[in-house]
């Protein structure tokens, strides 16, 4: 019997699940990725992919599963990028999406190039153009030593296969140009690249490259294994979007990022979301800024393990938590951090509700910035692999919505594996669902409103510290 081997890279895991030919999870395993925080950086070792990609490979061939590996496909968080030698080796960390180095540049372009091109409009903090452009000016000698730009799926088919390729989702943070089916040189020769480093363009589903040989043997594969190219989490974002009905979206906890479709609403108006033509519909792509991770060393470093108590006080006795433990996207210039604010007498379960509430403060704001566009939804479908309760009965209630909770990583997985077989794809709600309480959401209206204004106070606060900072530097 021959498998897929699908491996979801996350902020700080990444994960191998094995599928048997009906497309049923045989072996899963996952292992912990150091997460790179610095002020403004946000990166991870390139050399821990490949690590823990050859390790659960040779431990799923020391099981007894009676299946063989015979495709091997990668997704990951948009926007995640690596810079390779010409011995295919990284020649720095793979920076992620969350990561605000580029913010100048970012700027800068916004003020220059609007890119709203037709169906399609890219916003610039979320391509990696920019990011490219801040390395060849502040960091001049690893961008010399830079033969390609590559995804993390390009990076391991090269490193497996020596063979690489990208997919067209994953290239139009590139510069790369639907209509024209390639890069677009007079942009990138604008922010004065070098075209040659980015990678050759593929179709999704294609095989990019063969395990086989010394590699083969060293992974103890019986046979040679295809790698698929896939593409990151936006495409299944993308392929679920389409399939949800007009008046819902889709919310993604890990990443805060909301997909949904809306007809033939153009949507010129949203400077912060991705607009693309896919399937006939029109797609739209807010991307996040990885707040639930810092929910996730809540619960880790304090409570240990999530709680089911679903019995909450809105306000969580006074205590605010503000997640950005990589920073926040929303205003550019700011240094703003993870910040726990109004600790007194309390306990670790005020701890993880604050943090709870605080990711339903994030999404009722983006949905307020739909809102103000004309842009209303009822339904939110909402991607998890949280099992806490209490997460979605906070997020429903604050943003007065209902909740259907699917478990992300199988939904990916199911999807992955229909493109690999070229079947058709169908999405089914989420069994978990979620109503909102009147009464609660009354309530967290007004905290909402006291949140903003953290938000806002915080911000001044961290300008001032970056100011002074600098000062004193110089």
């Amino acid at each position: 019997m021959e498998g897929i081997l699908i491996f979801t890279l996350g902020m700080d895991y990444l994960t191998g699940t094995l599928l048997d030919e009906s497309g049923n999870e045989a072996i899963v395993i996952e292992k912990n990725l150091k997460l790179i925080l610095n002020e403004e950086y946000a990166e991870q070792d390139p050399e821990q992919w490949y690590g823990c990609v050859t390790e659960i490979i040779s431990k799923i061939q020391e099981m007894d599963t009676g299946i063989d590996i015979g495709s091997i496909a990668v997704t990951y968080q948009p926007g995640t990028f690596v810079c390779v030698g010409r011995d295919g080796r990284h020649v720095a960390n793979a920076v992620l999406p969350c990561d605000r180095r580029a913010k100048y540049q970012v700027h800068m372009r916004e003020k220059k190039d609007k890119r709203h091109n037709g169906n399609i409009y890219v916003p610039w903090k979320i391509m990696i153009l920019p990011r490219i452009q801040w390395i060849k000016y502040n960091k001049p000698d690893i961008y010399k030593k830079t033969f390609k730009v590559l995804t993390p799926d390009a990076y391991l088919a090269y490193r497996l296969t020596g063979e690489t390729s990208i997919d067209c989702f994953s290239a139009l943070l590139m510069g790369y140009d639907f209509q024209s089916n390639c890069y677009n040189s007079k942009l990138i020769s604008s922010l004065e690249l070098d075209e040659s480093m980015f990678p050759h363009v593929c179709k999704i589903g294609e095989c990019v490259g063969i395990i086989a040989g010394n590699i083969k043997d060293e992974l103890k594969l019986k046979h040679d294994a295809k790698m698929i190219l896939i593409s990151s989490t936006l495409l299944a974002h993308m392929e679920m979007a389409s399939l949800l009905e007009k008046d819902a979206l889709l919310f993604d906890v890990e990443s805060s990022a909301l997909c949904f479709s809306s007809g033939t609403y153009k949507g010129k108006g949203l400077k912060e979301v991705l607009r693309l033509s896919f399937k006939d519909k029109s797609i739209y792509y807010m991307p996040g800024d990885y707040e639930y991770n810092f929910v996730k060393w809540v619960s880790n470093r304090i409570l240990k393990q999530n709680t089911d108590v679903c019995d909450y006080v809105p306000g969580s006795n006074g205590i605010m938590v503000l997640p950005y433990l990589a920073g926040t996207g929303r205003m550019y210039g700011s240094d703003i951090k993870g910040s726990i604010l109004g600790i007194g007498d309390n306990d670790a379960f005020d701890m993880l509700s604050a943090s709870y509430e605080a990711l339903g403060y994030i999404v009722n704001e983006k949905l307020e910035y739909l809102s103000y566009h004309g842009m209303d939804f009822k339904v939110l479908e909402i991607l998890s692999s949280s099992k806490d309760e209490m997460l979605y009965n906070m997020i429903s209630d604050i943003t007065s919505k209902k909740v259907c909770v699917s478990s992300a990583k199988p939904k990916y997985n199911s999807i992955i594996y229909k493109i690999v077989k070229g079947l058709k794809i169908e999405y089914e709600s989420g069994e978990r669902v979620f109503e909102p309480d009147i009464e609660l959401s009354d309530k967290y209206k007004y905290l909402y409103r006291l949140y903003e204004d953290a938000v806002d106070s915080l911000n001044g606060f961290y300008r001032y510290r970056r100011k002074a900072l600098r000062r004193i530097s110089l």
